[in-house]
């Protein structure tokens, strides 16, 4: 982590440690995603805090409270303060099982993030999961897309090559493919206003001629 925020043109990290469990509230259950992180890292990346819509933000890694995403929260009738479950396996194949109390619920752009995401601080994810130390993955921001390939560069020096290291655009292609959709809509649309424009210029000068 040293390494990596001291290489240029990067404006924040976030180690996480991520992983899937059973969340049960009485008599309900549903799987979902669960994202340990550094509560302080990760509002500066994602700007998770300004997502909160109930309840409170998670203030240090010290704090034992969850947030729920709000599909989630109303799934299972989830509400701030209320005591869930978390039921999963931690490393090799340990029982991970606890009853945290949930802080806030947060409001999600994506509706699969939303209806089925967990959050709880880095230490107690590592805690619950037996995995003391250990993260998943480490989310980085750039100051600027046009920097990407030299910090492309930078990481993989800073992490050697037993670790797989992906850009934004490799991570999610259903949402690369979206913009480049959205772009050639943008130019067939264009392309129709151009032909409407020229017809009507076109008919003005045939009839001053």
């Amino acid at each position: 982590m040293d390494s990596l925020e001291a290489l240029p043109h990067l404006t924040c990290t976030s180690p996480r440690l991520e992983t899937f469990a059973l969340i049960s509230m009485g008599a309900s259950s549903r799987v979902a995603q669960i994202v340990g992180m550094d509560p302080v890292k990760e509002n500066a990346l994602s700007g998770l805090k300004k997502k909160i819509i109930d309840g409170n933000y998670l203030t240090s890694l010290a704090d034992r409270d969850v947030l729920v995403s709000e599909g989630l929260a109303t799934i299972l009738n989830i509400r701030v303060a209320d005591t869930l479950i978390i039921y999963g396996q931690g490393i090799h194949g340990s029982t991970a099982a606890a009853r945290l109390r949930v802080g806030g619920i947060v409001k999600l752009p994506f509706p699969a993030l939303n209806n089925g995401t967990l959050y709880l601080t880095l230490t107690n994810a590592q805690d619950l999961f037996s995995a003391d130390g250990r993260i998943t993955s480490v989310a980085i921001m750039a100051d600027n897309v046009r920097n990407l390939p030299s910090i492309v560069d930078g990481v993989r020096k800073a992490v050697g090559n037993g670790v797989a290291l992906m850009t934004w655009n490799e991570m999610m292609p259903e949402l690369v493919q979206s913009i480049e959709l959205d772009n050639a809509s943008g130019i067939v649309m264009l392309l129709i206003l151009y032909i409407v424009i020229a017809f009507g210029v076109f008919g003005t000068v045939m009839m001053m001629t």
